[in-house]
């Protein structure tokens, strides 16, 4: 039996117990699980897989040329 995700019950009521002579819940469970990924009805639709976009390599864009600073005129050092 398969419920949306979103539809709460109770879980008695979703799975036999010893009440009705039948194994624990826990028990159950374990032994339906294993098979639920190999069942193909529960599997889930293979996603396709996606390389990661390459990025391109971006260049540092040229750093405009300047003019060389004119040096300002030395100053004699106070002795």
């Amino acid at each position: 039996m398969f419920l949306p995700p979103g539809l709460a019950l109770p879980l008695p009521l979703l799975l036999p117990g010893p009440a009705l002579g039948l194994p624990p819940p826990a028990s159950l469970l374990s032994g339906l699980l294993p098979a639920l990924p190999s069942s193909p009805e529960f599997e889930p639709p293979a996603e396709p897989e996606l390389e990661p976009p390459a990025e391109p390599e971006l260049e540092p864009p040229p750093e405009p040329e300047l003019p060389p600073l004119p040096l300002p005129p030395l100053l004699p050092l106070p002795a």
